[in-house]
């Protein structure tokens, strides 16, 4: 009994060994492959979020997260945005800089076709300990099931990243991502002419909720709220239909006050090459430097 005890011991103490192998080899071949791994990003972007003063901000998806340049601003305007984040993601992190005493008087607030239709629970290992404690409750009666399930998005996420990792190394391909001060993200790769996804246009209503409490809380607080779409490929439009269209216009404005304006730059002329893009969703650095500026003095009206 005694040496079957010990032989269970060893073949657990073994697994457990070898996955924490695999998660640390994941991540260090991503971090050779990609530059900052996803980890990092957010804790930087958190880390001068609460650093840094700024009383402009953007929120908003890895559109936003790549696509714009606070520089070509000002000095006082941050981008808190990353990659997958929806509308509840947003308010939290809202709620955040709120709550370390940031003086916020101007949200721009990025806005995707899709993006009602999300409940992303991809960065939740880390956004669980960074946000106030109701937020995994979105997700999980229970700390310790959503415990397990990051448990599972870490190892599904490593498991991808190591593969595709390891192809970007054999294919000697050295793009690195980094992220800015500012909290923009810079990732060049290149676009393909042909680049097409397929998008979901659902509005769910935990989204369609947390998009009006962020426009409830920027009231509350005398923030002033510019909603904005950036431009989007061909090869994306294709999943939208009018009417998901005109929908999504009616959610996203429904809320606004007078003081608050919408900004729609989908179908933007001068951002249609592909050449202006690293895949089918996000601008290059160059891009965004142009469409940042574009931006700013289309919303003080000097365009």
């Amino acid at each position: 009994m005694e040496k079957f005890l010990k032989n269970i011991f060893l073949y657990f103490l073994t697994v457990g060994l070898l996955l924490l192998a695999y998660f640390w080899l994941g991540a260090y071949v991503a971090e050779i492959a990609y530059g900052l791994n996803t980890r990092k990003q957010i804790l930087i972007s958190f880390s001068n979020a609460d650093s840094r003063q700024y009383n402009k901000m953007f929120l908003g998806n890895s559109r936003v997260y790549r696509g714009i340049n606070p520089d070509k601003i000002d000095d006082h305007t941050y981008n808190f945005a990353h990659d997958n984040d929806t509308y509840n993601q947003c308010y939290y992190k809202l709620q955040h800089v709120l709550a370390n005493g940031k003086k916020i008087d101007t949200l721009f607030l990025g806005a995707d076709y899709f993006q009602f239709s999300i409940k992303s629970d991809t960065r939740n290992y880390i956004y669980d300990y960074l946000f106030d404690a109701a937020y995994y409750l979105d997700y999980s009666d229970s700390y310790w099931e959503e415990f397990l399930c990051n448990c599972q998005q870490v190892f599904f996420n490593n498991q991808t990243l190591l593969l595709k990792s390891v192809a970007r190394i054999v294919k000697h391909e050295n793009t690195k991502g980094y992220i800015k001060d500012n909290g923009q993200y810079v990732f060049d790769s290149k676009a393909s002419p042909n680049d097409k996804v397929k998008r979901k246009t659902d509005i769910l209503d935990i989204q369609r909720e947390y998009y009006e409490r962020i426009i409830d809380l920027c009231h509350e607080n005398n923030i002033q709220v510019t909603v904005f779409t950036m431009p989007v490929r061909d090869g994306e439009m294709e999943s939208y239909t009018k009417e998901d269209i005109n929908r999504f216009h009616q959610v996203v404005t429904t809320p606004l006050s007078s003081r608050d304006s919408y900004v729609d730059m989908t179908y933007l002329e001068e951002f249609r090459n592909y050449k202006d893009y690293t895949d089918i969703t996000h601008l290059n650095s160059k891009a965004a430097d142009r469409f940042t500026k574009y931006f700013y003095k289309r919303i003080q009206n000097k365009e």
